[in-house]
């Protein structure tokens, strides 16, 4: 797994909160299969502000016990 990504669920477990860049609003997928695939990303072609652009989505697994704890804390 990616250093980047490890490092993302320490802080999102020790600080109990998920980022606010966490999910980026107005990105429409296109296609029903990502580009490449990894262990820990997924690369998607997408449309923001009607421009193609190319999306990394992380590859969460929902029982990982750091995004858990992330997920049961309000973000105001």
């Amino acid at each position: 797994m990616g250093q980047s990504i490890i490092e993302l669920r320490k802080l999102c477990g020790k600080h109990r909160t998920v980022p606010a860049s966490y999910e980026l609003e107005g990105v429409k997928k296109e296609g029903d299969r990502a580009q490449r695939v990894s262990k820990a990303t997924e690369i998607w072609t997408g449309r923001y502000d009607d421009k193609m652009v190319a999306v990394k989505v992380l590859r969460v697994s929902q029982e990982d016990p750091s995004i858990q704890r992330a997920k049961s804390v309000s973000v105001s």
